[in-house]
């Protein structure tokens, strides 16, 4: 699953090889090859609760969508994605919200994606059709750590877990000898369109998270996506100078599901669920 590893230090001087987000590093960048799409940092430690903090949109969303209200306009996925955090089996959730300065920043999308982190090109071969998918992870701050080592402590918790809503964009993939699909998760695919342009990444809403241990060091990251948009889904629901849809976001959030799984869960759900088993998983 994570196949190079390529870290950005603090000085000029490249680190490589280390096992984990170490004190001399402040990022890590990891190849996606398939799916489940988690990056493991650190065994996570066995026995003891976790809790949940309330889901946000991940940085890159919030700094490019915040004009006219778009990211507002996403707040009913987040309460949902709330509502099911505090239902959910795997966790204590915890409603007050832990700020985001300094938390640690997971990007997970296509290399040559409109976001993708400065000098990540690097892991994308001159033989390859398709530009890799990657991981790339900022590690937490100290003091945002002290602060989830202070919340850890007062519930007794072994775990604290980050779910954030992002707009990210995945690589496509061969689907026979003429399709396209574009791989969105665990046993998730999609096809796209066949004259598709194959050097064009396709417009992915996604669920990335982070779990950290009880002193705040990262232990796992990763991401399952809800659905690919041919259209972006931005552009037809959220684009600047349009009114926002709120026709649209109800159906993300009450209607759209996944009829390839038992139950037909709605697409957001099924990626939480899934998202949360693969982080919190034993090993």
């Amino acid at each position: 699953m994570t196949s190079i590893v390529r870290w950005l230090p603090v000085f000029a001087a490249c680190l490589a090889g280390c096992a984990t987000l170490d004190q001399h590093a402040v990022g890590r960048t990891d190849r996606l090859a398939a799916p489940p799409f988690i990056v493991t940092y650190q065994r996570a430690p066995v026995g003891g609760h976790t809790l949940v903090l309330p889901a946000t949109l991940d940085p890159i969303t919030t700094e490019h969508y915040q004009s006219d209200g778009r990211a507002a306009a996403l707040q009913p996925l987040l309460n949902a994605i709330d509502a099911a955090l505090a239902g959910h089996a795997c966790c204590d959730f915890q409603p007050t919200p832990v700020p985001a300065q300094g938390a640690p920043s997971l990007y997970v999308g296509s290399v040559d994606g409109e976001h993708a982190p400065a000098g990540t090109g690097i892991e994308q071969e001159d033989h390859e059709e398709y530009p890799p998918l990657i991981a790339h992870m900022l590690k937490p701050t100290p003091a945002w750590q002290t602060q989830i080592a202070e919340l850890a402590a007062a519930h007794g918790a072994a775990r604290v877990v980050r779910i954030q809503v992002s707009f990210t964009q995945f690589p496509k993939a061969d689907k026979g000898f003429f399709g396209k699909k574009v791989v969105l998760g665990t046993h998730h695919e999609q096809d796209i369109r066949l004259l598709s342009a194959v050097d064009k990444p396709v417009e992915v809403l996604a669920l990335t998270g982070v779990v950290v241990d009880s002193r705040g060091e990262v232990l796992r990251g990763g991401v399952e996506g809800i659905a690919g948009y041919d259209a972006p889904f931005l552009v037809q629901v959220l684009e600047m100078g349009r009114d926002i849809d709120p026709t649209a976001i109800d159906r993300l959030v009450n209607e759209e599901r996944r009829a390839d799984l038992p139950g037909t869960p709605l697409k957001w759900q099924a990626a939480l669920d899934q998202l949360l088993h693969q982080l919190l998983r034993d090993g």
